[in-house]
């Protein structure tokens, strides 16, 4: 463990947030020269912003969602008039003030704006970023704890691994999971493949579905790839996988240190969805 403060160079990967009973908590995830490193800013606020001359008609629903603090900003909206901002310490209560000022017939602006991406755009920071903070080493990743952000001008070589399964025209039925990876000096093919009889040195034969799929993890967590690509690779193939899985009754684990994936549905059919892995990208050829 190093207890002197150091100087990274990272270009974005992944962000999310989550309410905690201390605040909001960021979390961000960047590709380094050092390796993968997951930046933790804790204790954040939420805040959206109102006209000034709209604070007398938003008493009652101040009153009744409680913000933290009601301060004047330097900050006009797009009438030139001057905005107040209400901050929240948890974003869900954030929201349900600004639905409620929407249904008093009040505007609250910016309030779509979660707090990681405005954590980030208030520094100017669209990919590459300089994080000063003590390190932590963390099985295969570097933590950073509150560490100082600004926007940098590193540009990552990074890790990709594609990928493509095969499955039965119906039902729930994987045969194989192909993949190629490379990055750096490594370049690798394997085929995770349910059964025996290929001969070829790249084949994995796995006697299960369940080894299948643990087999394509496995070699997610060696490998440790940046990117995951591929045609149709959420809508079909990670949607397959993570069905699949649902189904088998275990967990889909193919963001770094094994962590789940963050479904969000596109359409109200229920047809096309989004899906972000913690410290993976996953880049759809499709979309």
């Amino acid at each position: 463990m190093s207890l002197t403060a150091q100087t990274f160079e990272g270009f974005l990967l992944t962000r999310n947030w989550r309410d905690t009973p201390q605040g909001i908590e960021l979390e961000y995830w960047f590709s380094t020269p050092e390796g993968p490193l997951c930046a933790l800013v804790r204790g954040e606020r939420s805040v959206f912003f109102l006209p000034e001359a709209d604070l007398p008609g938003a008493r009652s629903v101040l009153a009744a969602h409680r913000p933290d603090e009601v301060r004047s900003v330097q900050l006009r909206d797009f009438a030139l008039q001057p905005v107040v901002g209400l901050y929240f310490s948890h974003y869900r209560q954030a929201r349900r003030a600004a639905d409620a000022l929407r249904e008093a017939g009040l505007d609250p602006l910016e309030a779509d704006i979660n707090p990681a991406d405005r954590y980030l755009m208030e520094r100017f920071i669209n990919g590459s970023a300089q994080l000063l903070g003590t390190p932590r080493h963390v099985r295969h990743h570097v933590l950073l704890e509150n560490p100082g952000i600004r926007a940098g001008d590193y540009r990552p070589a990074l890790k990709v691994v594609s990928y493509d399964i095969e499955t039965a025209m119906q039902g729930l039925q994987l045969y194989s999971i192909g993949v190629h990876g490379w990055g750096g000096d490594a370049e690798v093919r394997r085929v995770f493949m349910l059964g025996e009889g290929a001969g070829q040195d790249f084949v994995v034969h796995c006697a299960s579905q369940e080894a299948v799929l643990q087999a394509f993890q496995d070699f997610l967590v060696e490998f440790d790839p940046d990117v995951l690509i591929g045609w149709n690779v959420v809508n079909f193939d990670t949607r397959y996988l993570q069905r699949l899985a649902d189904h088998l009754g275990l967990r889909l684990l193919l963001g770094r240190e094994r962590r789940p994936g963050y479904w969000r549905e596109l359409d109200d059919d229920g047809q096309r969805f989004t899906v972000q892995f913690p410290g993976r990208v996953v880049l759809d050829g499709i979309e």
